[in-house]
């Protein structure tokens, strides 16, 4: 998947669910305005998760198409 996937993915949400998104973004706002240190934190750890399931599905996408590749000119005989 390529990351304008994802925004598209996020985007549809926001758009047919608006309600839940004005609630998470007032609850986020809640805590950045009670406790800021705390919000940074789970912020920058949701941020590092998101990074490393980005590079692992970016590396599955291509390991996949690799391999189909592979099965297409023969090289390699399927393992099942």
């Amino acid at each position: 998947m390529d990351i304008s996937e994802y925004i598209n993915i996020a985007a549809r949400f926001y758009h047919s669910q608006p309600l839940v998104v004005l609630g998470c973004g007032l609850f986020l706002l809640f805590l950045i305005y009670r406790q800021p240190r705390f919000f940074l934190g789970v912020f920058l750890l949701a941020l590092f998760l998101a990074a490393v399931a980005y590079v692992i599905f970016d590396a599955a996408s291509s390991s996949t198409s690799l391999k189909k590749n592979l099965l297409e000119k023969g090289n390699v005989r399927e393992v099942k």
